[in-house]
Formats: structure tokens, C-alpha cells, sequence
């Protein structure tokens, strides 16, 4: 049961989300028809417990977020229902679980599923994305010709060339800026999704980051920088020498996201519409560490979320009883603004919790994980990509199904990249319980269950011990209905589990599906590049395709300005004249429809 005082105290609100609406409008005038604007702001892989308002043990992190939460409602027990970042963004997107959006690995959102930008749209509001722009967007041109597509998209700024790579947080203040005064030069109500790149690998400070010169070469440091003395090591993990300086550039890229953060909400504030918007922030996964982002363990869906309206959230507000997820974004968010709600999502409005109201069946939250981008290239495939996972927790235990862990499959995701994973893989040659820790996360078991309460590292697993069988089962019972609610492929795997044969069959069948869907896509880039040159010395240089396509070219210089902008619909070839500018190097990103490519060029 919550006490009072830790729900949101909505004054003078009715109990439907279109009363929610009309009584809010009535206390805000301004430009917008007193409509509620919506300002999503994600990390990406920032653990839960990274900010200090959720317990972080390492101080001055996220002072922006502590204050942002301060003014606002946290929630101990939200989750994304994906531990890895465009599948996870998906979900945000349409309110739907990965098995019913398209998105089972890095695909676009299928075209029959409404977005909630779509729905946003034909009531009026004005769509922004700035910095990741990659969540699974309709159709071929998503990231490239952002109002042109069937996602509705009005203004976006993607995290790559445009945005120096979601990490420079001047960018979000000026691109923020430029959106709010579009929407109120429009007098649009507005919603605006903006996206760090920071905590994403590669770390600030990291050798992968000053190999990766577009990256380093183009944005600042944080404005806090984090020493190895500082860190403390999380519990999933061994306390290594270089396990510490790897998470003191996690924290350091932490600093830099809040930095970004703090741009957002100062541009907000700078244009007066700070007391009729509705923010909301999350990270899209747990660290990028082994144990945590792609999986389905504690640390690897728990997100920290918190909310702010004023005048409507009493600040300081803490919601420690109800599970919320990503799921549930897209229906909260239309219920709030009066929006009608489209048929087909799988999850449900929390604005109850909101207003003080309790919500049953707020007990649990469903996760799953199916395949990450470790080996996924445009040039072909390695072996095994898909892992698939189900997964149930509740205030105390977890239990998680792995029907890949009974075939010849090893595990591996962009986690295992960094200095931690090669640390404990060295250290474990002369420490037999790290071995076997580093071998179960490699190879697994069919089934988990975990007492997080006394063990939210998922150290022991206690799917064989006989104290918790009725607990056990009836956590499986749970996730299978589940699955058949929301019709999830996996369901003959789960219910045949004890068949080897049927679980390789369906990982096969996975993998298959995958391959197929893969090999067009690397098929139509291939079949449509010709010539591209890196070298000019006249400024200008030619890029020719086999076949017409949606194209885009952006060249920038090392210090950021934008210095050519092309964007072209059903076009075989491409012209860059960068003759007006100075000689150097520059940095050319090129979209073949909704993929894009990165190249350093020369004008010499």
C-alpha cells in the first residue's frame, strides 16, 4: 500500500484523461491552445542507480537529474522492457512489447502499428526527435527525411553528423531552442524527444573513443571528470583495477548526458514553457556492462524514470510500490493529453498513479530480449545473434526463461567489447568462482530465478532448490499467460521447454527469419552504390548509385559547422561542392535511404 504522501497530488483533476486535459488547460494560457506539451528526455545505457536521486553511491553525478526529481515524482520500480536501445525505443514508440511491434532485433516499427507520433500529429501537436534518432521508425525514410515519413516526425535532428553524435550538450540547448520557438512561432502544443548518446560506449576518455575521431574530435568533455579512486564497483561485477578506470569513464560520460540534460531543461525554461510541460526522463537500458544491458536481470531493465509537471506533482514525490514500464509510456502520455488511444497496444495508462488513484495488477513487469547488434554488419554475419529471453520480476524474485541455453550457442553482445569483460576473463584464469560466473553468463541455464530482494545481483541461482518450487511455478505459470495475451512466438518453446529438439527449432527458426531480413537490406545497399570519392582537390566530389534512391549528404568540418545539406527523393546520384570553404579534412556522412554511412574526406 502507498502512503499518501508519496503519490502525485493532481489538484482539481477529473478522473478521464480528456477531463485531465480540459482541467489542465484551464490553468495555463499561452500560445500553444492551452494544450499539454511532452518533453521525453533519454540516456542511453545509464543504470538505474547512476543518479543520485535513485542511490547512487558516487556523488555529483547527475545534479541536473537529482534537481529534476526534486522538482517532480520518481519511481523506484519502472523498467524498459528491452535491455538493448533501439528495440527498447520502440517500444516507447507504440506502446507495444517487440513480438507485436516488428522490432525483434534493429527492424523498422511495422507499418500496420500506429505510432504515438502519429497519433500526436492528427491532434495537432508538432513531433521533434534530437540526438538518437534510431527507435525503429516507419518506412524507408525515417532517419533521413523526418517529414516526409509516416512517423511524423516534423523536426529532427539526428545523433549522428547533425548533432555531433548526441553528445555536445550546446547542440541540445541551440536544437531545442530552434524547436520551441518553431512550436510557438506555430502555436503548436509540442512533443519533443530528446536523446543523449551519452553513457553509450564508447566512454569519455576511452582508447575506442580517440580511435573513433568523429566522435572525440568533435565534442567537449564533461563538466565533471571521474578518477578510478572515486568509483565503487557495482555488485554484479568484479572490483578490478581495470573495471575501475572503465566505469570512471562511464561515470564521466554520465556527467556529460546530465550536462545535456540540464541544456534541455534551460532551453525550456528560457522560452516560458516549463509550467505546461509534462517532462518525463529514462534511460533506454541499464550500463553497458556484462551482467546488465542485454539481458533480463535487475540491472538490466530497471530504469530510473521520473516525472515533473508543476503545479500538478507535488515535488519530491516517490512511487515505491508500482511497477511501471516502457510499454506503458505511449498510452500514459495520450490519456494525459486527451488523445484517443488506438487499439492493439500492450500496455496500459498509469495516470491514475498520478492523480493519488490505485492501480491493481501493478505487482510485476514483463521483459524479454532477443537479439542485440554484436553481430550484426553490412557485409555479412557472424554465427549466432539471437538470445532469446522471457523474463518475470516482482517486488522480490525474477524468474527467466533462456531456450537458446540448451543449444551450441555462446553468448556475446557489445558489452563484452571493453576493458571489463577482458579484465574478468583474465582474472578468472586464477579465480575459479569468477570462471564459473563468467561461464553461466556465456552459456546459462534453460531456466533462472533469483531473490533479488537478497541478491539483486543475480549471483545464485535458485531454480533447483526446492524451498522455492511454488514460487518457481507460479512465476512461469504468470509468464505464460503472458505470453498467450500478448501472443508472443515463444510460447511453444516455453510450454515444450523440456524438448531440446522443439527449442532449437524455434532458435533456428528465429535466426532464420533474421537472416533472411538482413540479406535484403545488405542486398539493396550493395545493389545500389557505385562510386563514392573521399578526395577532391577542386571541393567537389561525385557519388553515383545504380538505382535511384532516398539520399542525404551532410559534411561537416572537425569543429562542427555544417558546411554542405543535400537532401534528394528518388535520385541516382549525388553532387558535394565544398569548394567555398577552406582546404582540409572534413567529416562526410552519407543516407542510402534510412541507412547511413561515415567517412572521412579530403579536399586537398
Amino acid at each position: 500500500m502507498h502512503s499518501r504522501r508519496d503519490f502525485l497530488k493532481f489538484v482539481g483533476l477529473a478522473v478521464s484523461g480528456l477531463c485531465f486535459k480540459s482541467s489542465l488547460a484551464s490553468d495555463v494560457k499561452n500560445v500553444n491552445n492551452n494544450q499539454l506539451n511532452i518533453l521525453l528526455i533519454t540516456a542511453d545505457d545509464m543504470a538505474y542507480d547512476t543518479p543520485g536521486c535513485f542511490g547512487g553511491n558516487i556523488p555529483n553525478v547527475t545534479p541536473n537529474l537529482d534537481r529534476l526529481a526534486g522538482q517532480g515524482m520518481i519511481f523506484k520500480k519502472a523498467h524498459v522492457n528491452v535491455a538493448v536501445c533501439t528495440p527498447s525505443r520502440s517500444v516507447i514508440q507504440t506502446g507495444r512489447y517487440q513480438h507485436n511491434n516488428g522490432v525483434m532485433e534493429f527492424q523498422l516499427i511495422d507499418n500496420k502499428v500506429p505510432t504515438l507520433t502519429e497519433c500526436l500529429h492528427d491532434d495537432g501537436y508538432l513531433n521533434g526527435i534530437i540526438g538518437k534518432a534510431t527507435i525503429g521508425g516507419h518506412g524507408p525514410n525515417f532517419e533521413n527525411f523526418g517529414d516526409t515519413y509516416k512517423g511524423h516526425w516534423d523536426y529532427l535532428i539526428a545523433g549522428d553528423i547533425d548533432n555531433n553524435f548526441g553528445r555536445n550538450p550546446q547542440l541540445f540547448y541551440e536544437q531545442s531552442n530552434g524547436f520551441f520557438k518553431k512550436a510557438n512561432s506555430l502555436g503548436k502544443p509540442f512533443f519533443l524527444m530528446a536523446n543523449s548518446h551519452d553513457p553509450h560506449r564508447p566512454f569519455f576518455g576511452s582508447e575506442k573513443e580517440k580511435k573513433n575521431w568523429w566522435i572525440a574530435k568533435s565534442n567537449p568533455a564533461p563538466s565533471k571528470i571521474f578518477t578510478e579512486e572515486e568509483i565503487k564497483v557495482p555488485p554484479f561485477l568484479p572490483d578490478l583495477p581495470e573495471i575501475k578506470k572503465e566505469l570512471a569513464q562511464y561515470y564521466s560520460s554520465s556527467r556529460r548526458c546530465d550536462d545535456s540534460i540540464g541544456q534541455v531543461l534551460k532551453s525550456l525554461d528560457d522560452n516560458g514553457l516549463t509550467e505546461n510541460t509534462l517532462v518525463m526522463f529514462l534511460s533506454d537500458n541499464g550500463m553497458a556492462f556484462p551482467f546488465a544491458k542485454t539481458n533480463c536481470y535487475l540491472f538490466s531493465t530497471r530504469t530510473p524514470w521520473i516525472i515533473r509537471l508543476p503545479g500538478k506533482i507535488e515535488p519530491g514525490s516517490i512511487n515505491e510500490s508500482d511497477f511501471i514500464s516502457t510499454v506503458d509510456y505511449m498510452p500514459t502520455v495520450l490519456d494525459a493529453v486527451g488523445v484517443k488511444k488506438p487499439e492493439g497496444m500492450d500496455g496500459r495508462s498509469f495516470l491514475p498513479l498520478l492523480k493519488g488513484k490505485p492501480q491493481f495488477d501493478r505487482d510485476a513487469v514483463f521483459t524479454q530480449y532477443n537479439a542485440g547488434s554484436g553481430y550484426v554488419n553490412y557485409n555479412g554475419h557472424g554465427p549466432y545473434r539471437f538470445f532469446t529471453m522471457r523474463c518475470i520480476q516482482t517486488e522480490r524474485f525474477g524468474y527467466i526463461f533462456n531456450p537458446w541455453a540448451v543449444t551450441d550457442r555462446h553468448f556475446h553482445t557489445d558489452t563484452h567489447h571493453g576493458l571489463t569483460f577482458s579484465a574478468m576473463k583474465k582474472a578468472a584464469e586464477k579465480d575459479p568462482q569468477l570462471k564459473a560466473r563468467i561461464s553461466m553468463l556465456m552459456q546459462r541455464t534453460l531456466e533462472e530465478f533469483y531473490d533479488f530482494k537478497n541478491d539483486p545481483a543475480a549471483r545464485r541461482n535458485l531454480i533447483n532448490d526446492s524451498v522455492y518450487f511454488e514460487k518457481i511455478n507460479e512465476l512461469r505459470n504468470r509468464l505464460k499467460n503472458w505470453m498467450i495475451e500478448t501472443n508472443d512466438p515463444a510460447l511453444k518453446a516455453f510450454e515444450q521447454r523440456a524438448d531440446v529438439n522443439e527449442l532449437e527449432k524455434f532458435m533456428s527458426k528465429q535466426e532464420s527469419s533474421s537472416n533472411e531480413y538482413w540479406k535484403g537490406r545488405i542486398a539493396e545497399y550493395k545493389n545500389t552504390i557505385i562510386n563514392w570519392e573521399n578526395k577532391s582537390s577542386t571541393g567537389i566530389f561525385n557519388i553515383k548509385f545504380k538505382k535511384k534512391a532516398d539520399l542525404r549528404v551532410v559534411v561537416r568540418s572537425w569543429g562542427g559547422k555544417t558546411v554542405f545539406d543535400s537532401r534528394t527523393l528518388k535520385e541516382d546520384r549525388l553532387v558535394v561542392d565544398i569548394s567555398n570553404y577552406p582546404k582540409g579534412e572534413y567529416i562526410m556522412v552519407l543516407w542510402i535511404n534510412e541507412k547511413n554511412l561515415v567517412k572521412k574526406i579530403s579536399y586537398q
